[in-house]
């Protein structure tokens, strides 16, 4: 409805989610969702899909849209804040222990020596974010305002924005990795990226 209103020249359509979206299809220029091959052909004037997440999975990519002229974009950037929260979220708990106090206090435990509960100075640790895109640079400044040193790598270090303290090109992966007490991924699925973690 908000498209619709903002350009009110386009003819916008809404296919709910278990409605069939191919008359539809036969004249959309444009098209946010995922297609299968059968819903492609349906589409002969179609230019533009837009992919409805960041990082689409293997089958979003099959070969007849590979070779079809269509442009193809994705959501990139648009959840940078959001997932740069969650992972700072997941920070504070681990160093402080979170997990295991909520474990306890899920089983009505009260342990008043929490001598062994290990709690860490952030200003002491370093953070490696794999893929300094969007969320890379949403995420090193929030790290760095805890004191957390941040080191990066990237396909393309020279391109990167994030303030990170040192960026490395993605092939120093493996001996930049022992140096980090964090480990953020934050590349999307691709063949490239497939298995980069075991």
């Amino acid at each position: 409805d908000a498209v619709a209103h903002a350009v009110p020249e386009l003819d916008v359509r809404y296919v709910p989610l278990g409605d069939d979206p191919a008359p539809h299809l036969t004249d959309a220029d444009a098209a946010l969702g995922m297609l299968t091959p059968e819903l492609l052909a349906a589409a002969p004037r179609l230019r533009w899909l837009q992919c409805p997440i960041a990082a689409p999975p293997p089958a979003f990519f099959f070969p007849a849209l590979v070779e079809h002229p269509v442009v193809v974009t994705n959501l990139r950037g648009v959840y940078r804040d959001n997932v740069a929260d969650h992972v700072m979220a997941f920070v504070l708990a681990f160093a402080r222990g979170f997990p295991r106090y909520g474990a306890q206090q899920a089983a009505h435990q009260w342990h008043r020596d929490v001598a062994d509960v290990p709690i860490c100075d952030l200003g002491a640790t370093t953070m490696l974010i794999v893929g300094c895109g969007e969320v890379g640079a949403a995420l090193a400044p929030r790290a760095r305002a805890f004191g957390i040193r941040v080191l990066g790598v990237d396909s393309f270090p020279e391109r990167v924005s994030a303030a990170v303290d040192e960026c490395h090109p993605i092939d120093a992966l493996d001996s930049v990795l022992p140096l980090a007490d964090w480990v953020v991924l934050t590349v999307p699925h691709t063949p490239v990226t497939e298995g980069m973690f075991d």
